[in-house]
């Protein structure tokens, strides 16, 4: 009986610690129109539920007094005649954290619908968090945008 309680607690701490669950396998995932999650290592001025940003010199005042002395916090090139850049901070705990994203072009409310949901595995404590940034096609004149953390 001791053994069995042991292999079954051995299979418990194997299947809920810190070992890689199906659930978030992979890398961080991309759904609907969105074009493409840039690398964006710095972080924006002022912490906000969402981002929109629809042009360079607005884009470069978000990130005015990031450390651009360090290595890693430099600035991609967007080309903002053609793109809007969206950011929808989330976060969660787990040993492995995933994030999908997904942006919905829905004609009839003249709206984008930008979602993140949020996959956690494991039981450890540690604390993940991203800003989600997200390229998509330029939003048209006089449409919103709506913001979900699932």
């Amino acid at each position: 009986m001791r053994k069995f309680l042991l292999v079954i607690s051995f299979l418990f701490l194997i299947n809920t610690g810190c070992k890689k669950s199906i659930l978030c396998d992979g890398e961080d995932k991309n759904k609907g129109i969105i074009v493409s999650a840039p690398s964006i290592l710095c972080f924006p001025d002022s912490a906000q539920d969402n981002y929109i940003i629809r042009d360079e010199s607005t884009y470069r005042l978000m990130f005015n007094s990031s450390p651009t002395s360090l290595p890693t916090c430099s600035l991609p090139t967007i080309d903002f005649n053609n793109f809007d850049l969206l950011g929808l901070p989330a976060e969660g705990s787990g040993c492995d954290i995933k994030y999908i994203r997904n942006v919905k072009r829905v004609e009839n409310k003249q709206k984008y619908e930008y979602s993140v949901k949020v996959r956690t595995c494991g039981l450890c404590k540690m604390l993940g968090t991203s800003d989600n940034w997200i390229l998509v096609p330029k939003i048209p004149e006089g449409w919103s945008i709506s913001f979900e953390v699932e």
